[in-house]
């Protein structure tokens, strides 16, 4: 039951503050819609399951970041008041089964030194948060250390997620990153691990994935080099880190040709100067990409936003084909570490994301689907308070409409992507700041994954109408579906509704009545919605 996966606290008085009686949802017409309705427009999906993708999409996909930034670690997943973990979001982290968490940034990384982070904590240095401090203390409050390297990673263990940790390229040294390693996955006989072992950790933590800077190609980024610098530089990183461990896969950093101030031919030089050591290399995308000149509202900028995974879809295919050009071989896979939404700097603080949003991150997810293996990791930036999926407040907390998306794509989705043609109405939208005008994009927006067995399939499909309701028909090939269709439903009154401190319900996940299935299914999608469709499948 979905109920598991979207409320696994119990009830307490610290949910029932958040509580009112404010989201009461238009269930009845959401029911006419599933339904029927004259209004709706005629689509057809089909789906044909005898033809998986031959490579698996790699789970990691669903990722996520944390940085020492706003109160994303301490007031986030870090309650400095009891100095541990915050049980509540730990709770709403790990209901999100995450695959992969990357740490401690980003910017911060660059200016982070890993040893003021361990041992007894009342012994640990205050730092200032020498890279986020500059926009204020909201932003960059001075860093207690009390959440470092062991408390990240027994983080990581109590969400059963990956751990990702980026190694201070711009203020460290080789030295110091190839001390990190042994601290972390040495053996006691080692100086890094006995010392690790001194702190209450006697087991290696085996951490493999290390990212070597963040955006060092920026102006704005401490340590700064140009391409060929930094790919020689990297090389130097990447030896002694792998004397230490052999076993590390490395994430070196990648741009976009349109991305802020991306220089041009950085891609090819990082890879052509440093490609045998380098397993993945990173590319962030934020969009709009501008800062305090939008506030996205209204229809047009509604579609501006759902329709732009598209470019992201380019971009992430030019992205490879560079990598691909410039390594002659097809080994190089793409990091997406870090991905959002983000137009004004108080997202830094507590994210203010609507069912738009919502729609925009699933969208995101069908083209991660789509190209995964060669995306082979991604993380959104950032999972808690920080643009976040979960804002946290003095005596409760919130789910941003954006976290249930992550509940169901990590939760639903199989390893396999299964071919899928849509028709349906299309639709075009403008230009916002950096999103490009988008012409014929139809208003269905569709995944479908399959295990290996071929007797689960999942079907995510998104109506990006913005008031019409979309009556469909399904069509499944290659496997006979049996029993009743599992269905959940994202949605809300209004594509600009948003969850707050006083409306933590607005958007919502649903579990609707099961419908019968079959291998020709007519459904009804609403407008502005996500819905998950859950077959149970055998050999056709």
């Amino acid at each position: 039951m979905l109920s598991h996966y979207i409320h696994p606290r119990p009830f307490s008085i610290f949910s029932f503050r958040c509580l009112t009686s404010a989201w009461i949802f238009l269930f009845l017409g959401i029911w006419l819609c599933r339904c029927g309705s004259g209004q709706s427009t005629a689509a057809r999906i089909k789906i044909d399951v005898s033809r998986i993708s031959t490579g698996a999409i790699d789970q990691r996909i669903y990722g996520h970041f944390i940085e020492h930034l706003g109160s994303a670690i301490y007031g986030g997943v870090w309650d400095p008041d009891t100095d541990r973990l915050n049980p509540q979001v730990r709770d709403e982290i790990k209901a999100l089964n995450p695959p992969l968490m990357r740490w401690p940034g980003g910017c911060f990384s660059d200016t982070y030194h890993w040893e003021d982070g361990i041992g007894p904590r009342d012994l640990r240095p205050t730092r200032p948060n020498l890279y986020w401090g500059k926009f204020g203390a909201e932003y960059g409050p001075d860093d207690s250390n009390h959440f470092g390297t062991d408390e990240f990673l027994s983080f990581a263990e109590a969400i059963s997620a990956t751990p990702y940790i980026n190694v201070n390229f711009g203020s460290g040294t080789k030295e110091e990153a190839a001390n990190w390693v042994e601290y972390v996955n040495g053996a006691t006989t080692t100086p890094g691990g006995a010392r690790r072992g001194q702190n209450g950790r006697v087991e290696p933590y085996g951490v493999k994935l290390w990212g070597i800077g963040n955006e060092i190609f920026g102006a704005w980024e401490i340590g700064h080099q140009d391409a060929a610098p930094y790919a020689d530089r990297f090389l130097e990183f990447a030896q002694a880190m792998k004397a230490v461990d052999p076993e590390l896969e490395l994430v070196a950093v990648g741009c976009l040709k349109n991305y802020l101030t991306c220089p041009a031919g950085w891609n090819p030089t990082v890879v052509s100067r440093a490609g045998a050591e380098i397993d993945y290399l990173s590319l962030h995308i934020y969009l709009p990409e501008v800062i305090f000149t939008i506030a996205p509202k209204g229809r047009d900028d509604y579609y501006s936003i759902v329709a732009s995974p598209r470019e992201i879809e380019a971009d992430i295919q030019t992205f490879f084909q560079e990598i691909q050009d410039a390594h002659g071989e097809d080994r190089i896979r793409i990091a997406l570490d870090e991905w959002n939404l983000w137009w004004r700097y108080g997202q830094l603080l507590h994210s203010d994301f609507t069912l738009r949003d919502a729609l925009f991150s699933a969208g995101v997810f069908n083209v991660l689907q789509r190209n995964s293996p060669p995306v082979a990791i991604a993380n959104y930036a950032q999972i808690v308070n920080v643009l976040g999926l979960i804002n946290t407040g003095p005596e409760c907390h919130f789910l941003s409409p954006l976290y249930f998306v992550f509940q169901l794509y990590a939760n639903y989705s199989e390893p396999f992507r299964v071919p899928v043609q849509v028709e349906s109405e299309t639709f075009s939208s403008r230009a916002l700041a950096s999103i490009k005008a988008q012409v014929n994009v139809p208003y269905l927006d569709v995944s479908a994954t399959t295990n290996a067995q071929k007797n689960r399939l999942t079907v995510f499909v998104t109506n990006r109408h913005d008031f019409s309701p979309l009556r469909t028909r399904l069509e499944i090939q290659g496997v006979k579906p049996e029993g009743q269709v599992t269905l959940y439903e994202l949605n809300a009154s209004s594509f600009e509704a948003t969850n707050t401190f006083a409306e933590p319900e607005a958007v919502k996940l649903r579990d609707l009545p099961p419908v019968k299935s079959g291998s020709t299914l007519v459904y009804t999608f609403p407008a502005h919605s996500l819905t998950a469709l859950l077959f149970t499948t055998r050999p056709d």
